[in-house]
């Protein structure tokens, strides 16, 4: 049985998890605080309204496309992760995070095809 997704549901499910992987981002940042400071609380209260905002979504794509598609396509968020680490944190790429992201996208690639 063949499964066709519509555009919107595979970008709506990619937008999701851009904002997952701000979470890492925010968590990231309020590292970059002293504990119980007020930019690590406000950091703090943003990355749990994120997740709660992230949970919410999560729950009404899964009803539209199959779990093993939105799951496998969750590795994405390493991807996303190393571009924020390079436009936030100026941290550098390497070869070894190209080929990482070669191989999970191939794995996104595979696993979704199977399962369509």
């Amino acid at each position: 049985m063949s499964i066709i997704y519509d555009l919107k549901d595979i970008l709506y499910l990619q937008l999701i998890f851009v904002l997952f992987s701000f979470i890492g981002v925010i968590a990231k940042t309020a590292s970059q605080y002293d504990l119980f400071s007020k930019g690590f609380i406000k950091c703090y209260i943003l990355e749990l309204l994120l997740i709660i905002i992230y949970a919410y979504f999560w729950q009404k794509i899964i009803k539209n496309i199959n779990l093993v598609v939105a799951y496998s396509n969750k590795g994405i968020v390493i991807i996303w992760n190393l571009l924020w680490s390079v436009l936030f944190f100026q941290e550098n790429i390497t070869i070894n995070n190209i080929i990482g992201s070669i191989i999970i996208i191939f794995g996104i690639v595979l696993v979704t095809n199977d399962a369509i």
